[in-house]
């Protein structure tokens, strides 16, 4: 909403731009290794899928899957790291240039050349990356053929998820800031200014709010429970 056009009609209204500000993005960035074989099922004990977890800054691993088949048959993909709050701060000093004003180049592997260059991980972070990797599972591991890294602070994002502020009225801004502009067909849908913040549900329930108390249409079919609550 924030990068809408800021002579945009919508923040005319005072009381819109104020709750706006009734909620605080949260940082969390995941970053994507694929290799040649799945070798954390080389491991002993064997990892077959799951996740793991540490307190080093990469935080968690999942294991993703394995190409069965075709010419990417035993191409493996690891989400190397999905973290949030001090660990993604940890990651971001690798986006930043060095004192020379010269930015990380990317991590190009076997396959970086086939992607979009924006998506591919810093060099230099996929080196700490594998350090990281290598302490947690005890053994060596091989190169990546390709790193993919995402910062959801980016724009348009501007952040993982939200949370609303300490002190705020959230069940008086919620239903305030769906139909911003009483009289006017514009409507926020979303899961950052609902009950269920940092979930898809919390946007299909704001959604279903509008059809409801807005176009007073009838609940659907699918809501088996009568008295559950989409929110305020």
């Amino acid at each position: 909403m924030e990068l809408l056009d800021p002579d945009s009609f919508i923040f005319l209204n005072r009381q819109f731009k104020k709750d706006l500000a009734t909620v605080s993005a949260q940082a969390s960035s995941k970053l994507f290794l694929s290799y040649d074989r799945p070798w954390w099922q080389e491991l002993s004990p064997k990892i077959e899928k799951g996740r793991s977890d540490t307190d080093l800054p990469v935080r968690q691993c999942y294991y993703v899957g394995t190409e069965t088949e075709g010419q990417n048959k035993g191409m493996s993909l690891m989400m190397a790291s999905y973290n949030d709050d001090r660990a993604a701060s940890f990651w971001d000093g690798y986006l930043q240039p060095d004192r020379f004003g010269l930015h990380n180049p990317p991590y190009m592997g076997r396959h970086g050349g086939q992607l979009k260059q924006s998506l591919l991980a810093p060099h230099d972070m996929v080196m700490e990356i594998q350090r990281q990797l290598k302490e947690m599972h005890n053994c060596q591991i091989p190169d990546p053929y390709a790193a993919i890294y995402h910062d959801w602070m980016e724009d348009p994002f501007g952040g993982a998820w939200y949370f609303w502020n300490p002190h705020v009225r959230s069940w008086d801004v919620a239903p305030r800031i769906r139909q911003p502009l009483p009289g006017y067909n514009v409507f926020l849908c979303g899961d950052c200014y609902s009950e269920n913040q940092g979930w898809v549900g919390g946007a299909l329930n704001t959604a279903e709010m509008v059809l409801e108390t807005t176009f007073c249409l009838p609940r659907p079919q699918w809501v088996k429970d009568e008295n559950y609550c989409f929110g305020p």
